[in-house]
């Protein structure tokens, strides 16, 4: 499983990526799609700290979270998934 967190404030990307059991795979699996890959969340780390707006992303394929910037990331729509992969889907 990989995954990609973008900030939103700070146009700022985060990557990795791990093993994991197949009960959470499974599990993610449902939760992220090929269409529904990346959500827009609000966290905060510290209770004096301000929310930070960020798009949660998993995949599942090897290298699916390749690093790209924000900017790339905001022209595919909001997703990791490649421009190929979503002409199929419209």
């Amino acid at each position: 499983m990989c995954s990609a967190i973008y900030e939103i404030d700070t146009e700022r990307g985060t990557f990795s990526g791990t093993d994991i059991n197949s009960t959470k795979l499974a599990k993610l699996k449902s939760e992220y799609t090929d269409r529904n890959d990346c959500k827009l969340e609000k966290h905060k780390v510290l209770v004096d700290e301000d929310y930070a707006v960020i798009y949660s992303c998993v995949c599942f394929s090897s290298f699916c979270n390749y690093p790209f910037s924000y900017k790339e990331f905001v022209s595919r729509g909001y997703t990791l998934a490649s421009q190929l992969s979503n002409a199929g889907s419209v």
